[in-house]
């Protein structure tokens, strides 16, 4: 998964899609990001933006990153 904080961009390679949450890809985005040099704010949040899609899916709860794979 790449993720793009402002015009930097770094990628998670450990999301397990199976047993991942938000609590995950939010520490997992800190961690990742002050390895690479970017400085994550304290708070963020995340949008999805499909290659296949049109359009944007915004990330907040579980539930959404649930959806988000059954799309």
């Amino acid at each position: 998964m790449a993720i793009y904080f402002e015009d930097q961009m770094f990628v998670i390679s450990t999301v397990n899609l199976d047993k991942y949450q938000m609590i995950d890809l939010y520490w997992d985005v800190y961690a990742t990001g002050e390895k690479c040099g970017v400085d994550i704010l304290e708070y963020y949040g995340f949008v999805y933006c499909s290659p296949r899609l049109s359009r944007k899916l915004s990330l907040k709860f579980d539930e959404d990153w649930i959806n988000l794979f059954s799309v």
